[in-house]
């Protein structure tokens, strides 16, 4: 998905030190979206400093509860999970 002018919601995952960017898990232009996605990010990513962006203006930034259990792209029975819940 191409980024817009519009897409002024994000979210960012950092190292806990804030000095490498991880991922950046959600563009959106829909402040409600982008909410959900920040409650989802939370649950998702134990143990990472998450940074939640209107623009450049830093709206939230939670060091979030938990270790971190699986690392991002981590190759699991030979399919690469994202670090996500599986169902």
């Amino acid at each position: 998905m191409a980024e817009t002018a519009e897409d002024n919601f994000r979210i960012e995952v950092w190292d806990r030190e804030e000095q490498a960017l991880s991922e950046t898990i959600s563009h959106s232009p829909d402040s409600t979206v982008s909410q959900a996605a920040w409650q989802a990010a939370i649950r998702r990513r134990p143990g990472m400093l998450l940074i939640h962006y209107n623009s450049r203006h830093v709206m939230e930034k939670i060091l979030t509860p938990g270790g971190v259990k699986i690392p991002p792209q981590t190759i699991i029975d030979g399919s690469v999970h994202a670090g996500l819940d599986v169902a």
